[in-house]
């Protein structure tokens, strides 16, 4: 930031300390009534506080922000409103981020992770007398696996399609495919699979949660 001499006027704060104002200048951005300390030769030299110059750099900002070219100082109650505004919708947009990773992890690591163990569990019938157990393992998993299914057709048939073609169909190497395969055959570009498939986790954890919430309501 480049500082030019601007019209000084100089006022007594407190006995014996004055302060005095100024036109703070970057490029062609200026601020008035800027205040700092002036020298005893009251020529316009002295320096401008830490905190000034804290304030002035958000000054600066938000006129580039606004495209203005010249701001009172005294009028940062402004600024400082527009910067706590922004900060707060930067916190609560990183707050929701970090909510929709979470609920992706959750789809992952406690649904989707566990998919084929439980169909295979649930494909093992064991009856008594020609009646299911309901406490057998091969039951329970048949319970599981009929409620990912239930909440896995409650979203669009795209983001469905999308988590069976790429999570609930494995090759004979054991692995899932690979994403560009799977965009490949559904006909769609990268960046939209990219975004579905995330979308699609996301909504599908938030699907599953409740049953999530239930079960550590009851351990």
């Amino acid at each position: 930031m480049i500082t030019r001499k601007g019209d000084i006027e100089i006022f007594q704060v407190k006995p014996g300390k004055q302060i005095a104002f100024k036109t703070f200048y970057n490029g062609n951005l200026k601020v008035f009534n800027v205040p700092y300390l002036p020298s005893d030769d009251n020529e316009g030299s002295g320096f401008i506080p830490y905190e000034v110059l804290f304030q002035l750099s958000h000054i600066f900002k938000y006129m580039n922000i606004h495209n203005l070219v010249d701001f009172d100082y005294q009028d940062f109650d402004m600024v400082n409103t527009h910067l706590e505004i922004h900060s707060s919708k930067k916190k609560a947009k990183k707050k929701f981020n970090d909510e929709k990773e979470r609920f992706v992890k959750y789809a992952l690591d406690e649904w989707i992770s566990k998919y084929y163990e439980m169909k295979l569990a649930a494909e093992k019938k064991t009856t008594t007398e020609g009646v299911e157990n309901p406490y057998s393992h091969s039951y329970q998993a048949k319970q599981w696996i009929d409620f990912f299914h239930s909440k896995l057709h409650e979203l669009p048939e795209l983001h469905r399609e999308i988590i069976e073609r790429k999570y609930l169909q494995i090759q004979v190497s054991g692995s899932y495919p690979i994403d560009d395969f799977v965009y490949s055959e559904m006909h769609i570009g990268r960046t939209f699979y990219y975004e579905r498939k995330k979308e699609a986790l996301y909504w599908l954890g938030l699907a599953l949660w409740t049953k999530g919430e239930k079960e550590e309501a009851s351990s």
